[in-house]
């Protein structure tokens, strides 16, 4: 698996996010609020827009990309004092896209390495979210409050299958530690 080189400093990681993510600036007036740099290991990058923020994460290798409401602070973690503040991307797709909740044994085939290049996170978080920006950015920055209870619902429905997925990921092929 190819990661991102920060050899060259984190610049490199807020470049692709500016090349891959490029609609959101564009289009929708996203800018670039935040940057945190752990020695070169890890990436934080939060975006805002009028309606909501967006935060790229680098850690261990990939890359992971969530949304928040505008008042989501810009922090490494998604709770904040008991609440969640930041969504992961894709569950927001399937959300919006009305795709049934995943079983585990589809997140355990997604969670499968198939990167092709260091930035292919990025590449697939702009490629699932272009279509469905517009409706994404309504609903987390309130223009769709009859939704929030039901997206609330089925993304609390999704985390505990991944928080599945992560234990069984941490155990051995034995199930044990």
């Amino acid at each position: 698996m190819t990661t991102p080189d920060f050899s060259h400093g984190f610049r490199m990681f807020v470049d692709a996010i500016s090349n891959y993510l490029d609609f959101l600036f564009a289009e929708f007036g996203f800018a670039v609020v935040h940057q945190e740099d752990s020695w070169g290991e890890h990436g934080l990058v939060i975006l805002e827009s009028r309606s909501c923020r967006l935060k790229a994460v680098f850690d261990r290798g990939a890359i992971e990309v969530f949304l928040g409401r505008s008042d989501a602070p810009p922090t490494w973690s998604s709770v904040t004092e008991g609440r969640r503040a930041w969504f992961y991307l894709r569950t927001v797709v399937d959300f919006l896209k009305g795709r049934p909740k995943r079983s585990l044994a589809e997140l355990l085939a997604e969670a499968e390495p198939k990167k092709l290049s260091e930035w292919s996170d990025l590449a697939e978080a702009a490629e699932i979210l272009r279509p469905v920006a517009r409706e994404a950015f309504a609903l987390f920055g309130g223009g769709r409050t009859e939704e929030w209870g039901s997206f609330e619902s089925y993304y609390a429905d999704n985390k505990d299958l991944a928080r599945e997925l992560r234990e069984r990921n941490s155990l051995g092929d034995d199930g044990k530690m």
